[in-house]
């Protein structure tokens, strides 16, 4: 999930500022000691922007030179993916020579009651707007729901999906998970949240490693307001697809995590049995295959090469 990359990112900075062992780096001293940054240039391909939805702003990422479109609908967050530019270009940067890639946001006003098909129109029409006609397209929890939702009811739009930890039709495990997070949002309690999302989506490696700094990114801006992720957690819980899944025209590869606590694990089997296509599972991860499983972006790169 995005708040994984502010975690990430916290971590880093704690080390570079040397505040770990208790003395802080006087400022004169820190550009000596400060790691040396690769010229990249990131800027040339990546860029930020929003465009209207329904009269509401959506936010979107671009980066990659490729000749083929990949569209990214990400994980249900507390943090908007505003501000994570250079950041995904680096993780995904194996796939920006084939492609150019987007990372769709939602829209900032959803409506009340707001499905995941109502999240997947607005990505249709968001790429119509960008002008994508077609385009291979990765989903990640709920965005693996939306991914579904779009290739059936825009098929002319969807190339090929990868589905990430997700589902096709909500399971009581996940109406339990995101009844959890909508309350605590609810109430303006983003760090029970974190702490939630900390506990039953991340490995015991990712906790020890970040546990300390994870709670902290539910008080760094910019985070999503309240009512948004109230309404897109509430999404989740209403999601059916299961019925038409098998029938969706283009390719498809599951991914999944054996421990996962929020879909579960046997939700990716079952799509993929179901659906007879290819399926890949982390025996030792869960619901954060796409953060933390070191194969991720080859896997998806490897798919999306061969069709």
């Amino acid at each position: 999930m995005i708040s994984a990359l502010y975690a990430e990112i916290l971590e880093k900075r704690i080390k570079r500022w040397n505040f770990l062992g208790g003395i802080r780096i006087p400022f004169k001293e820190r550009k000596q000691v400060r790691p040396e940054r690769k010229e990249e240039k990131m800027d040339r391909i990546c860029e930020e922007g929003n465009i209207q939805i329904s009269g509401s702003k959506m936010d979107y990422i671009v980066f990659g030179r490729g000749g083929r479109n990949l569209i990214i609908l990400p994980a249900l967050s507390f943090r908007p993916v505003c501000g994570l530019r250079d950041v995904l270009a680096r993780k995904y940067q194996q796939l920006s020579g084939d492609w150019r890639v987007y990372v769709l946001d939602a829209r900032e006003d959803l409506p009340e009651n707001c499905t995941v098909h109502d999240l997947a129109e607005d990505a249709a029409e968001a790429m119509r707007k960008l002008g994508i006609m077609k385009a291979d397209v990765l989903g990640i929890s709920l965005g693996g729901m939306m991914a579904q939702s779009l290739a059936w009811n825009n098929p002319e739009l969807v190339h090929s999906l990868v589905l990430t930890v997700t589902l096709s039709r909500s399971n009581e495990t996940l109406i339990r998970a995101a009844g959890r997070w909508e309350e605590s949002a609810a109430s303006g309690d983003y760090e029970r949240v974190a702490m939630d999302m900390l506990e039953n989506v991340y490995s015991a490696d990712f906790v020890t490693r970040y546990g300390k700094v994870f709670p902290f990114t539910a008080h760094l801006n910019p985070l999503r307001k309240t009512q948004q992720f109230v309404r897109l957690a509430g999404s989740c819980c209403t999601f059916d697809l299961y019925e038409a899944f098998p029938q969706l025209q283009c390719p498809v590869l599951v991914i999944g995590g054996k421990h996962d606590r929020i879909v579960t694990g046997e939700a990716s089997i079952e799509m993929a049995k179901r659906r007879g296509c290819q399926l890949y599972m982390y025996e030792n991860l869960g619901h954060s295959v796409a953060e933390e499983g070191t194969d991720f972006v080859r896997r998806v790169h490897d798919f999306l090469k061969q069709i």
